[in-house]
């Protein structure tokens, strides 16, 4: 299995670390990925106006959201914050090799979700992006062709740091139902190579 096809299992595991049910890891697929030359735009890694890269995340969440954002340590420090309004879904996860958030019209099978009125708000993608959108609309805000129902926009590199070679991989993935956007994920992660 491709190290990009774990991306997502990874971050959901984390969260299912959480709850205790180590047997529930939700594996989605990476459906066509469109590689990407250049970073993924910075824009796409913000959440309702916070970067979702780096460990200040993890540690706004736990004060902003002390009884909803459950945390713990598992070869590093980790959390999930999971949202519910009527409509729609949203899931934060932190760790130490990454951080992402999942926009779904359908609950997790891995978390709990704790209902929310302000989620538009609170957690609204910069990429511009939202669920609903038809193919066309997210062509044309993503500038790539959509061909089929699940499609992952992908980055990957390896940067040397001091402590050694690390792959970096920054990825976008939609999965589309009926023509229109069900689920967008957006993540950042990193792992020594």
């Amino acid at each position: 299995m491709r190290r990009s096809l774990l991306l997502p299992s990874l971050f959901l595991a984390l969260s299912s670390a959480a709850i205790a049910d180590h047997a529930c890891i939700e594996e989605l697929p990476n459906g066509t990925v469109l590689k990407q030359v250049h970073h993924l735009p910075q824009d796409w890694f913000l959440v309702g106006g916070k970067s979702l890269i780096g460990p200040a995340l993890h540690t706004a969440l736990k004060k902003q959201f002390r009884n909803q954002y459950v945390a713990g340590f598992d070869e590093g420090e980790y959390g999930y914050l999971c949202l519910n309004d009527k409509n729609s879904y949203v899931e934060v996860t932190t760790s130490d090799f990454g951080n992402g958030v999942t926009y779904s019209k359908t609950a997790p099978e891995c978390s709990k979700c704790n209902p929310s009125k302000k989620l538009g708000q609170q957690f609204s993608s910069g990429s511009g992006l939202h669920l609903g959108q038809t193919k066309p609309q997210v062509s044309a805000i993503i500038n790539a062709p959509i061909s089929s129902d699940i499609v992952s926009v992908e980055f990957e590199e390896t940067v040397t740091e001091s402590t050694g070679k690390v792959w970096h991989t920054e990825t976008l993935r939609l999965e589309f139902a009926n023509g229109t956007l069900i689920r967008l994920s957006i993540y950042d992660y990193n792992e020594g190579a």
